[in-house]
């Protein structure tokens, strides 16, 4: 999907911000987001979310097959201009880990007016028919994941123990938000998707701009563990 930003910024109504350390935020868990936790009536997963120095452990175990595991933190009001800049990094433990996972998830939100722009970014394991390993943007307006060829991505990075760093740029506009470009592991692409964003489904009174992230389980609904690393968020 690609459609054209606003060409002229408005002023944000906000200093610049930097939030680092957000793997020692509190974390909840909406119903309406994802399928465990929260209001959701399918069946509920447990986890655990184990903070540390710089680092975020993160142990799920499915109720059933292909559960995701969402969590989001607030980090401010909200304006209808901004750039946004999101940082971390993903890290398997062992290789029952990586091999359990569907995929990986991370979002930054804002909600203003009534309005969501939703700006959010996955990393697909496991594809299905049709699909690819890689990483993919989420099309907010029809509710699915658009791959991104354009942005490399080898499965080695993911390995245990190694560490794959992310760091997404997004802008939002008066109607619309874009992917700016995807840097991974210190190589920065520049990307095209875009959106327009959408009337908010739940509350058409929140001001907000959150950061989120999701562990996806697969089919076999196989506990794993991720350790996120370094996570941080800028609104420019």
């Amino acid at each position: 999907m690609h459609i054209l930003i606003d060409a002229e910024p408005i002023a944000p109504v906000f200093m610049p911000k930097l939030f680092t350390n957000l793997e020692n935020y509190e974390y909840e868990q909406p119903g309406n987001t994802g399928d465990t936790g929260g209001g959701s009536e399918k069946p509920h997963g447990t986890y655990t979310l184990t903070p540390g120095p710089g680092t975020l452990d993160v142990q799920v175990m499915p109720a059933a097959p292909y559960n995701n595991f969402y969590f989001y933190t607030n980090l401010q009001t909200a304006s209808e201009q901004s750039r946004f800049v999101w940082g971390g990094g993903w890290c398997f433990p062992t290789e029952a880990d990586r091999s359990a996972s569907q995929g990986l998830e991370w979002e930054i939100e804002l909600c203003l007016g009534g309005d969501v722009w939703n700006m959010a970014w996955q990393i697909l394991l496991k594809p299905g028919s049709n699909e690819k390993q890689g990483f993919r943007a989420f099309d907010y307006t029809h509710s699915k994941w658009v791959a991104v060829p354009a942005v490399p991505f080898d499965p080695h990075w993911l390995d245990p123990g190694k560490i794959l760093i992310c760091e997404a740029e997004y802008i939002s506009g008066r109607t619309a938000e874009q992917h700016v470009a995807l840097t991974v592991n210190g190589n920065r692409t520049p990307v095209t998707f875009s959106q327009p964003c959408r009337a908010d489904r739940w509350d058409a009174h929140s001001n907000y701009v959150h950061y989120a992230f999701q562990l996806d389980a697969d089919g076999g609904a196989t506990p794993y563990r991720a350790v996120l690393h370094g996570l941080k968020a800028q609104v420019l």
